[in-house]
């Protein structure tokens, strides 16, 4: 049926300003037109000047910065403003590359073709295996996490920097087999197994996919490291899943291991009071010290508070009113200094030391050495010397407060470096935590057979942590 359309319902267009409505409609379609295309072809170039940057690096995962600011990592597409850039590409282990760049523009068909430019740098290393040893510190510090499930995950940080490490003669190679040996006391979950086996294969082919040559000298390297080390068989049971777990267990490499470990870290017992030799104590800042064998001199209590207030007497800015800058420089917690209202904290005790201060207060210490113990030093003690010291007649309150040692926490120190000193590697990798050992009221250790009162518990603390349950007693060590 035709629609009819009725006089009142025609609309048409007046003259305006004598242009009749078929002009001036066209030229009002044909503005708007060309505007939509400007503001799509030719406003983004002109607003917005600037190309996209391709970010390549060798090897890749570099972090680029875009005048100091941070833009990505490699690889990555990167939008730049036009005109002289510097561009700087930085990773962990390798000497940080830097360019300036002339970042050009084109106006039209900008928004849809941007002009593309390509920056790609080849990064060195800082020595061999430094790659390595900077995965390993991040391999480290991720294995004070819990196990990864679906929606947290771990980078595969320590393999990562075997891939980047380059290959070298045989002392390089020997090196990296040592990292990987020192990693392995932080392997502690069976993604930290992964990454641990991965870099294994990685760093003993260069990087690169491994060959069954590789295979083979991987598989080498493991079981040599299980068979020079005896603690290893309660690592793997500890890491390996239950299945695993079990098996290893139930093995006579297990039990042998085990009973070897134990009979290793006995403790003596402490010699009665009448079978002691005796030997005079010195005293130093009011610190009293007693011989503990003959490397080695042990504080007989942990330091007190009104001997550590000897040292911020001499030292100011490690006064408790510091706190704050203490806090901003990562020294201490703003708690630094405050002690915990208990009566069943050890009151004479100083509390709410940080790592930073004790440490500071060992090399004040260090530096009131009498001539008499020329070639000594004053230090917080290593786990070894801790051991030591506490197994040791005459000192006193090992049970009562967690207490600092130089070392860095590695939830297994007994697995071996390999070829260098067991020192080294460790310190070279170190760790976000501190080790304490002792014990407090607020969690007792395990007393150890013929030295009653003294407990033997380990754990870990960050090093800025002023907590009132952990103090410290330096030792008097002889210098390398």
């Amino acid at each position: 049926m035709p629609v009819e359309i009725l006089a009142e319902d025609e609309v048409r267009l007046k003259t305006v300003l004598g242009i009749r409505p078929e002009v001036y409609v066209t030229v009002v379609c044909a503005f708007f037109v060309a505007a939509v295309l400007f503001f799509l072809l030719f406003f983004p170039g002109l607003a917005n000047p600037g190309s996209v940057v391709m970010f390549r690096s060798e090897p890749s995962g570099a972090a680029v910065s875009v005048d100091g600011v941070y833009a990505g990592q490699t690889p990555c597409n990167v939008f730049t403003a036009k005109g002289g850039r510097d561009i700087t590409m930085t990773m962990p282990g390798f000497r940080g590359g830097s360019a300036a760049v002339t970042v050009k523009s084109r106006v039209p068909g900008s928004l849809f073709f941007p002009r593309r430019a390509t920056v790609s740098m080849t990064l060195e290393e800082e020595r061999p295996n430094a790659a390595l040893l900077a995965g390993a510190r991040e391999f480290a510090a991720w294995s004070f996490t819990a196990e990864p499930t679906e929606v947290y995950q771990i980078p595969l940080v320590l393999s990562e920097g075997a891939y980047r490490s380059g290959t070298g003669d045989e002392a390089v190679r020997r090196e990296a087999r040592d990292i990987l040996a020192g990693a392995a006391r932080w392997t502690q979950t069976r993604a930290g197994m992964k990454d641990l086996i991965r870099a294994l294969h990685l760093s003993g082919n260069g990087g690169n996919a491994p060959s069954p040559l590789s295979l083979v000298s991987s598989i080498e390297d493991a079981l040599t490291f299980l068979q020079d080390n005896p603690a290893s068989a309660a690592w793997l049971a500890a890491v390996l899943p239950p299945e695993a777990r079990e098996t290893v267990r139930q093995s006579g490499w297990y039990a042998a291991a085990n009973a070897a470990s134990e009979k290793a870290a006995a403790v003596p017992p402490v010699p009665a009071s009448g079978t002691v030799t005796p030997v005079t104590p010195i005293i130093i800042e009011g610190v009293t010290f007693i011989r503990s064998g003959d490397t080695l001199w042990a504080a007989t209590t942990p330091v007190t508070a009104a001997q550590f207030a000897r040292f911020t007497e001499a030292n100011p800015e490690w006064r408790a009113e510091n706190a704050e800058t203490l806090a901003e420089r990562g020294l201490a917690t703003i708690d630094y200094l405050v002690g915990v209202e208990d009566a069943r904290y050890p009151a004479p005790t100083v509390s709410g030391v940080s790592w930073y201060a004790a440490d500071a207060y060992c090399r004040w210490l260090s530096a009131r050495l009498p001539a008499s113990l020329s070639g000594w030093t004053a230090a917080l003690p290593s786990e070894a010397q801790w051991e030591q010291a506490a197994s040791t007649a005459g000192v006193e309150g090992t049970g009562t407060v967690w207490e600092w040692c130089a070392d860095p926490y590695a939830p297994f120190p007994a697995l071996k470096a390999g070829h260098a000193a067991d020192t080294t590697i460790i310190e070279e990798i170190g760790s976000p935590e501190k080790l304490v050992r002792g014990a407090n009221w607020t969690k007792p250790g395990t007393a150890r057979a013929g030295t009653e009162g003294q407990v033997f518990a380990r754990g870990s603390v960050p090093p800025e942590s002023a907590t009132p349950f952990v103090s410290f007693r330096p030792v008097l060590a002889r210098k390398p």
